[in-house]
């Protein structure tokens, strides 16, 4: 007999083990919460007893089958270093991780076609038999099902799409750059039959979706690289060690997300005390409880991470086989609770919204609600985050390097990015689409004062590239024209994606200008003395004359900047022509700040050249004044 026999009944056993769990977790989950198929009435169509469940396990099935090519993906690409790619083991596990990613893509293909048509199925009230005789005698063609399909059909059909798009790349073992191509395509596939859900059935819609797109890609990263970490390294202890180093780090980030996101998506469904008591939060709950048990057995394995054999002994082992058996569980109830009857929100008419991108109820404005209000976005978080992440691990390998770094620089960088969070995320993120005022305030704290913060922590010193003054310039003037001159503003309001990116890059612009201004973009040295042409010169008047204009036309144009969406919400206390115009008197105010640092910016190259000066000519007075 294979001496490799015992070995694969117990990772049968192991296998089935985790499905079972994953199975009864749904089916209690479900039955518990109320979100288990009802049976209609005598006399009303029905596509039968066991479609519901039959679609439940098809969905956990397809989403299961997509984290697992996730994992595998990661080993491949991520987990398995690039300096390990002459290795022949390793080129061996990574082979090996992409076949089992080729397979598993194909399950997931076959699942996500047979959720959609259990989807249209159960959508139709007949039996899926029905279907899927129809499709194979002809008689309705896949155009058309797809054409008349529910959303969550169609979810499910792009998600086929992407399945069968990795495996095509995945049968491409040997180029690492197919499967990094494939792992970012999984991700994605992943999104489309979760935002068919709860997203599209809300208010806030905005927030509830990058919630999800956050909370699935973590899930996903995390779950399957711990299985991938499993399965295809078992027998490779060397770079089982190397890669458990790689994955801490990225299953910590992933956990912060899934928390994040996870709260995010909680604030909008479960926004009163009342709809904790629904089977909703009572699912929501014991998810809370499952990532918290989650989050210890993470502590414990960074904690024994310090010894240097923990990824190849027992314990590793048992810790990580106990970790994939709650997030088994945890699956079970995610796939519960998407098909789980929200809590109904009571909204007041006079403030609700009649836009899904807009929470549910908005109280009249005021400054303590711009300042106290909540609107989390896990995307915006998980940004901020990453881009802190990226500046503090720039400044440990500069160290590492043998170069110094104040610690002011850090601060600022940490003051920075709780600026951006609360810009991003406070009654600002709320009024902002709805009132063109706060959304001028909201700009331009991200155009100006974010950078502002961002520049003391002298990220232009990092990046070792010369700033240019004039692009920085055009880039914040040609940002300036691009939203106010353009039906991009419009657009924005209505996209909380377009929005969420115009910002970011109303951040990146400023950053660049604001560096450019500073002396070694403010570092607070002693720049080199740089040619002052008359461009360099006249650069930082642009913005200020471009926001000077666009002031102007606010604050005394008579026609409507966006006006058919801010009037098309119809709030009775928002008065859109004063409101305009208080957006106009804001952009003056930052005008005038834009020109006082251009001057202050100015002033102070000028008193550092005249100090370098006075410097370099000091040594000859000196020894002058010594002479006999």
């Amino acid at each position: 007999m294979d001496e490799r026999e015992p070995g694969r009944r117990s990772r049968a056993a192991l296998g089935a083990g985790l499905v079972a769990l994953l199975v009864s977790a749904l089916v209690l989950g479900s039955v518990a919460s109320g979100a288990g198929p009802v049976r209609a009435p005598a006399g009303i169509p029905d596509a039968g007893p066991w479609t519901g469940w039959a679609l439940r396990l098809a969905e956990v099935a397809a989403l299961v089958a997509a984290v697992l090519t996730s994992g595998s993906l990661l080993v491949a690409t991520v987990l398995v270093g690039h300096d390990e790619h002459r290795d022949a083991e390793a080129c061996a596990v990574r082979d090996r991780a992409v076949r089992s990613a080729a397979r598993t893509a194909a399950a997931w293909l076959v699942a996500s076609v047979a959720a959609a048509v259990l989807v249209v199925a159960d959508a139709r009230a007949v039996p899926v038999t029905r279907v899927v005789g129809r499709l194979l005698a002809g008689d309705e063609p896949w155009r058309e099902l797809v054409a008349t399909a529910p959303g969550a059909a169609r979810g499910h059909l792009l998600a086929a799409l992407a399945a069968a798009v990795v495996v095509a790349l995945t049968l491409r073992a040997a180029d690492r750059r197919a499967a990094a191509a494939a792992l970012a395509l999984t991700l994605l596939g992943l999104l489309p039959p979760r935002l068919a859900g709860h997203a599209g059935a809300v208010a806030d819609q905005d927030v509830v979706a990058t919630g999800i797109v956050v909370h699935v890609v973590a899930a996903a990263v995390w779950v399957g690289g711990l299985v991938g970490l499993l399965v295809h390294l078992r027998r490779s202890p060397a770079l089982r060690s190397a890669a458990l180093g790689r994955f801490s780090a990225l299953a910590g980030g992933a956990y912060l997300a899934l928390a994040v996101s996870g709260a995010a998506s909680a604030s909008v469904h479960l926004a009163s005390w009342s709809a904790w008591s629904s089977g909703y939060g009572a699912l929501v709950l014991a998810k809370v409880a499952l990532l918290a048990l989650l989050g210890w057995c993470g502590a414990l394995h960074r904690r024994r991470l310090r010894d240097a054999s923990y990824a190849v002994r027992a314990p590793f082992a048992r810790l990580a086989v106990a970790e994939v058996a709650l997030m088994a569980v945890a699956g079970g109830l995610a796939a519960a609770l998407s098909r789980t009857p929200l809590p109904v929100a009571q909204v007041a008419p006079e403030h609700g919204t009649s836009h899904p991108g807009l929470p549910a109820v908005v109280q009249p404005v005021s400054a303590w609600l711009l300042v106290s209000a909540v609107r989390p976005n896990a995307l915006a978080l998980l940004v901020v985050a990453g881009l802190l992440v990226a500046y503090r691990v720039a400044v440990r390998r500069l160290v590492a390097a043998g170069g110094s770094w104040p610690e002011r620089r850090l601060h600022a960088a940490t003051a920075a990015a709780v600026l951006a969070v609360l810009v991003l995320c406070s009654g600002l993120a709320t009024y902002a689409p709805a009132m063109l005022s706060v959304q001028v305030l909201q700009l331009l704290l991200m155009l100006l004062v974010v950078p502002a913060v961002v520049v003391r922590a002298a990220p232009a010193r990092l990046w070792r590239r010369p700033v240019d003054p004039v692009a920085g310039a055009v880039a914040v003037g040609g940002l300036l024209v691009l939203v106010y001159r353009t039906p991009l503003l419009e657009v924005s309001q209505r996209s909380h994606w377009v929005h969420l990116t115009l910002l970011l890059a109303a951040t990146a612009a400023g950053t660049y200008h604001l560096s450019a201004l500073a002396p070694h973009g403010g570092g607070g040295e002693q720049a080199p003395r740089q040619a002052a042409g008359s461009a360099a010169r006249l650069a930082p008047l642009l913005p200020a004359a471009c926001l000077g204009v666009l002031g102007a036309q606010l604050l005394l144009g008579d026609r409507l900047v966006a006006g058919r969406w801010f009037l098309e919400l119809r709030w009775g206390w928002v008065d859109a022509a004063a409101d305009q115009r208080l957006a106009g008197l804001l952009a003056l105010v930052a005008t005038a700040g834009l020109l006082l640092t251009g001057v202050a910016a100015r002033t102070g190259a000028v008193a550092q050249d005249t100090g370098q000066i006075r410097t370099s000519t000091s040594p000859s007075r000196s020894s002058a004044g010594t002479g006999p």
